[in-house]
């Protein structure tokens, strides 16, 4: 009963104690890994308490996708993953911000009734950290970002497309008013529409004289 009444009262910091009892010994090695492949480049970071696993973009393919773990008393052994859009538009937000971890596009704000956990927010899936794991989440995500960076900066060295206007869905190589694109597509089309016409017409050229060198061949035959 006065067990029960003190984990009641006492909730996360029963979780910091459980967790260093059962979790001590299933932490993650701290390391990072490359590995470049002209198809599906593949990136690993870890810190003690979150890995994070990723297929880096490539000439051909230019998104990103990534996978997390996590090995914390609240959230631990659970795989969630993150796509292009997702990285983009949530993890990468407020990329190496530490002074104020809520301007972090997957947290939330801090824990209701402990100031120093957070509520993070994930696709489907919002949980809780210590401020500790929340500090090394950061962390690979901002060497994930670097990477990425990284990776994209290449991708377009080697395009040379870094000399163009970036735009949402690619690179604008070249620009003209409206009018003119209407026009162009126009004469296009009437272009098209002669081809065809001439096409046929050569067809049929062509049909009239073998069946004329038919006829020549069958007048000297009965001759």
């Amino acid at each position: 009963m006065i067990l029960s009444s003190y984990i009641n009262n006492n909730l996360y910091e029963t979780d910091s104690i459980m967790y260093n009892i059962i979790g001590e010994q299933s932490k993650f090695d701290d390391l990072e890994e490359y590995f470049d492949s002209n198809i599906n480049p593949f990136y690993i970071c870890s810190k003690s308490s979150v890995r994070i696993s990723a297929y880096m973009p490539t000439s051909g393919e230019s998104k990103i996708s990534c996978m997390f773990e996590f090995k914390s008393f609240r959230i631990s052994d659970c795989y969630i993953t993150f796509g292009n859009d997702d990285i983009l538009k949530r993890l990468f937000v407020g990329i190496k911000q530490y002074n104020d971890l809520t301007q972090r596009g997957f947290v939330i704000s801090k824990a209701y009734d402990n100031k120093t956990d957070y509520i993070i927010q994930f696709p489907n899936n919002r949980f809780i950290l210590a401020k500790e794991e929340l500090y090394e989440l950061c962390q690979i995500v901002d060497k994930l970002y670097n990477r990425y960076i990284k990776i994209i900066n290449n991708i377009e060295k080697s395009f040379d497309s870094h000399l163009f206007k970036k735009e949402y869905q690619g690179y604008k190589l070249i620009g003209m008013k409206r009018v003119l694109w209407q026009e162009l597509k126009q004469f296009i089309f009437d272009n098209e529409k002669k081809k065809i016409i001439l096409d046929i017409l050569c067809l049929e050229i062509i049909q009239f004289k073998l069946q004329s060198k038919k006829i020549i061949l069958l007048s000297d035959k009965h001759i």
